[in-house]
């Protein structure tokens, strides 16, 4: 969905089938990274540790 080039980005719950690590990595590279710059992303998720990142 990054690569569509939308504007706005709408994930639900994304990190829920992953470990710790790997959903690190998918927000600080995906979520967070340079393709995701200048969109607005709405990320629902169950986990709070997410947050930390924002």
């Amino acid at each position: 969905a990054i690569y569509h080039g939308g504007d706005i980005y709408l994930l639900d719950d994304v990190l829920s089938a992953v470990d710790a690590q790997v959903a690190s990595w998918i927000i600080q590279n995906a979520i967070l990274g340079p393709l995701m710059n200048q969109k607005t992303r709405i990320l629902c998720t169950h986990n709070p540790q997410v947050f930390s990142f924002f």
